[in-house]
């Protein structure tokens, strides 16, 4: 079963960074340049790892300042996007444990 959760877990980045930087430029700075996904709370979170509330279309540029600095990406989040802070600071120690069954049909749901 391992080996089916990677599969899904892999199909479910792929599908959200698609769809994310289909955003066509940076959130926090407008720029249009190499765009990325990327988690305001850290993937590792399985529970927000592919919660819309939890990404941002960020340029290279912007994301890697997100990963040097925080605090300061913390602080860009609360200001400019309020309610996604909200909620994250709500949803982020909620533990969720998902089986290959349970990544399929997010998976499945996500491609309807």
């Amino acid at each position: 079963m391992i080996g089916k959760k990677k599969y899904y877990i892999k199909k479910l980045d792929s599908y959200w960074s698609k769809k994310i930087r289909s955003f066509g430029k940076c959130q926090r700075c407008g720029g249009m340049g190499k765009l990325e996904m990327a988690h305001i709370i850290s993937r590792k979170n399985k529970t927000l790892r592919w919660d819309e509330q939890n990404l941002l279309c960020l340029d290279t540029k912007c994301h890697f300042w997100a990963h040097q600095d925080p605090l300061g990406f913390a602080l860009f989040v609360e200001k400019k996007y309020p309610d996604k802070y909200k909620y994250l600071m709500l949803n982020k120690n909620k533990i969720t444990k998902r089986s290959a069954k349970d990544l399929k049909l997010m998976y499945e749901i996500t491609n309807r």
